[in-house]
């Protein structure tokens, strides 16, 4: 699993993004996922995971203007579990793009 992963994020987890020209909103969750029964370095590498991530979308919105980056207060499951902050971001960077 960890050579498969080494593999994927070797350019970097948002590699995929670099033919996207249009407008782009990407929403993070702001909460990690709690703990679950799994293994303890499944948990490590989670949270290591999440913070490479935050770390490659502030550098994307700084360096692509067409990407916006927010972060939800809440989980993975953010549209069950925040829908009402998540349509406000959805509906602001809707309104706001030209034409």
């Amino acid at each position: 699993m960890y050579g498969e992963l080494d593999r994927l994020g070797a350019p970097g987890v948002t590699a995929w993004l670099e033919g996207v020209a249009c407008p782009l909103l990407l929403l993070q969750a702001g909460c990690p996922q709690p703990p679950g029964p799994t293994a303890n370095w499944f948990a490590d590498l989670t949270v290591g995971f999440a913070r490479g991530l935050s770390h490659e979308l502030a550098e994307l919105s700084r360096t692509r203007p067409t990407i916006t980056v927010a972060q939800v207060d809440a989980g993975h499951p953010m549209v069950l579990q925040a829908p009402e902050a998540v349509a406000m971001l959805i509906t602001g960077f809707v309104r706001g793009l030209p034409g």
